[in-house]
């Protein structure tokens, strides 16, 4: 059991038990069987190409524009069956032959919402048009590119 001891604001002296929680322990073989979670399967390929993302920053501040390039262009496979991140491939490759400095910035906030994106357990197919959409709440919004909020036609930036 757990035991915690703490005095509130009167200066009382309380002390609170709680008993350990366990959970039965699968093995390896029980493991398999489990049925995939779609949403799950989904946030961890997203958690990889944060971590790709990560290397490809890594390159271009050490200055291999070319080799962020080749790494960019191998993660395709990787995100072929996920229309969110081929979109923010496609948007980050054409950054980064454009201007790597700022591919570079976009990299950082990209990794940033990859590791600390909250996942719906009701996710909708992406779409471009989601960061548009008022029914679904901000931090639950998928961009093609980071740091650009509803502008249209006339944001010079709505693109990247």
């Amino acid at each position: 059991s757990v035991t915690l001891q703490a005095e509130d604001m009167l200066g009382a002296s309380r002390t609170l038990h709680s008993p350990v929680l366990s959970l039965p322990v699968l093995d390896a073989s029980a493991c398999k069987d489990l049925s995939s979670d779609p949403v799950v399967a989904q946030r961890l390929q997203e958690l990889q190409f944060g971590d790709a993302a990560a290397e490809v920053r890594t390159l271009l501040l050490a200055g291999d524009t070319l080799a962020a390039r080749r790494k960019l262009k191998l993660m395709e496979p990787t995100v072929a069956d996920h229309p969110w991140l081929r979109d923010k491939l496609a948007r980050l490759r054409e950054l980064t032959e454009r201007d790597a400095a700022m591919s570079v910035k976009e990299l950082r906030f990209s990794v940033k919402r990859m590791s600390s994106r909250l996942a719906s357990t009701a996710q909708f197919q992406y779409s471009d048009l989601e960061v548009q959409d008022d029914a679904i709440p901000a931090y639950l919004r998928r961009k093609g590119a980071e740091g650009q909020g509803r502008g249209g036609n006339n944001n010079p930036r709505s693109k990247f």
